[in-house]
């Protein structure tokens, strides 16, 4: 058998090593990850909808793909939240190490948890209001809906969300003065980016799709996140380029020892609607049995570089890795496990599969048999339903005798790879901090009542109780913070 057949893992191999090539990481670096699209899909913001392009844009810079060789995003785990968590637990492991007085510490910690408990609240808060103008904007259409600031104001969410801006500001400005009074520059570097990311204008709202494009009260707010160099340039340029998959074509030494034995995804197959029956699947096996050689032609081939706005900093990231919980921030399942930084592109994809008679005739006749008979060739899906790369009417397809000719006719960049940073990789053997005994912060704790009192209800009216649970609570940080924000002013006086 060839390396087409089965799941074809060699073929998969070879492709992945003209990736990691070709995407800038051949020598596999230990801080970098290659994923492999399994469905080559479109560079969907070439869109002339501006709004539209931008949503398609953001997806790759802020939805955190999976620690595999194939490339599956996670639309609810954000890079953008992942990163205020990696900020806030840098912060607290920062005041625990740093070599201030135990009053001056203590004080701080207090201040930067009020800070975090308010930014927090302030997020849960707003996610809540939103889905409940949304719950509500999706059974009163309009003209008779009330707008989204009627809907803010009449229920109240308005002036809880002003509310916790204003508690959020006062505690921001109390730590800074702290922070600019002890003179530490890792703790203002952090504050800086904390900052930064929470500024209202690093968000922005976009249409997820063409369903609310003309309703922007039903559009989402994201963290901006873009893709540098021009895409309609590169839909212009012609720079051909050609890779060949066979027996002796160089192999990727990281895929054969990582991933070769978990391969479960086909390289090579045929579908069609109700599935394969039992004869079809023995001709389709024959198929992969008896390919021998791919070669790939692009019409261009580069990769463009993932944006961010100023709320993300890959320097404070750098700095700070080492010092924050490894497992949390960077481990399997952790807030930054993989961070997109490169996406790679190609266009003009053209393709000559070489088999036997029997399996180029089998082939052909298939791809004409029906409308929703489609095939795959590595991360090329051509028809059917669901995720595709081309169309059936955008593929142009020859058979010859001892090969088929296969043409994307669509004059679409397809995305065929993600290069993200993988942090844990440059971080080594496991760092723990040396601390005091004394240094383990009296950070003030939220009893279970308080805590009740302050989580954000299920979406309906507000009335001012949380507003007043805020009060209280602040309240219990200024009678707490009394004694060492004295003594906090009386070592700066001296």
């Amino acid at each position: 058998m060839g390396i087409f057949a089965e799941y074809g893992a060699p073929a998969w191999s070879r492709w992945f090593r003209y990736l990691e090539t070709r995407i800038g990481n051949p020598g596999n670096a230990s801080d970098l990850k290659v994923t492999a699209l399994p469905v080559a899909l479109n560079a969907a913001w070439d869109d002339p909808i501006k709004s539209l392009a931008a949503y398609e844009a953001y997806k790759w810079g802020d939805w955190m793909p999976s620690n595999s060789w194939l490339y599956h995003a996670n639309a609810s785990k954000r890079i953008s939240t992942g990163y205020m968590y990696f900020l806030t637990d840098a912060t607290t492991k920062r005041l625990a190490q740093s070599g201030m007085s135990n009053e001056v510490r203590t004080a701080t910690q207090n201040a930067e948890a009020q800070v975090n408990f308010y930014r927090q609240f302030l997020i849960a808060k707003q996610e809540e209001a939103d889905k409940a103008w949304l719950d509500y904007a999706a059974t009163h259409p309009k003209p008779g809906r009330l707008t989204k600031v009627q809907f803010y104001d009449q229920y109240k969410w308005q002036l809880a969300i002003d509310t916790l801006i204003r508690k959020l500001s006062a505690a921001a400005k109390q730590y800074q003065a702290l922070v600019a009074n002890i003179g530490d520059a890792d703790l203002v570097l952090l504050e800086d980016a904390s900052t930064r990311w929470s500024n209202p204008k690093q968000r922005i709202h976009l249409p997820q799709n063409k369903d609310v494009l003309n309703d922007p009260e039903l559009w989402q707010e994201y963290y901006t996140s873009w893709i540098g160099d021009n895409i309609r340039d590169f839909l212009k340029e012609s720079v051909p380029e050609n890779q060949t998959i066979n027996e002796s074509s160089s192999a990727s030494t990281y895929f054969e020892q990582q991933w070769s034995a978990s391969v479960s995804v086909s390289f090579l197959g045929l579908f069609r609607a109700g599935g394969a029956s039992a004869e079809q699947t023995k001709i389709e096996q024959h198929i992969r049995n008896n390919m021998t050689n791919l070669d790939v032609h692009f019409a261009n081939v580069k990769t463009f570089p993932i944006e961010r706005g100023e709320w993300f900093s890959g320097n404070a990231l750098d700095r700070f890795a080492p010092i924050v919980d490894r497992t949390a921030n960077f481990g399997p399942n952790g807030q930054l496990e993989l961070i997109p930084q490169e996406l790679l592109l190609g266009r003009g994809m053209s393709m000559f599969l070489y088999a036997d008679s029997q399996s180029l005739d089998y082939f052909y006749e298939h791809f004409h048999a029906s409308a929703d008979a489609g095939f795959f060739v590595g991360p090329w899906r051509v028809g059917g339903g669901g995720d595709y790369s081309t169309t059936k009417s955008e593929t142009k397809i020859e058979k010859y005798s001892d090969k088929i000719f296969i043409q994307d006719l669509s004059g679409r960049a397809k995305v065929m790879a993600v290069l993200s940073k993988y942090p844990a990789g440059a971080l080594g053997a496991p760092h723990f901090l040396s601390l005091e005994a004394e240094s383990v912060s009296k950070l003030p704790l939220v009893r279970s009542f308080e805590t009740s009192l302050l989580l954000p209800t299920a979406p309906q009216p507000h009335s001012t109780f949380n507003i007043e649970a805020a009060d209280y609570l602040e309240r219990r940080w200024q009678a707490d913070e009394s004694l060492g924000a004295r003594r906090l002013a009386e070592t700066f006086q001296d």
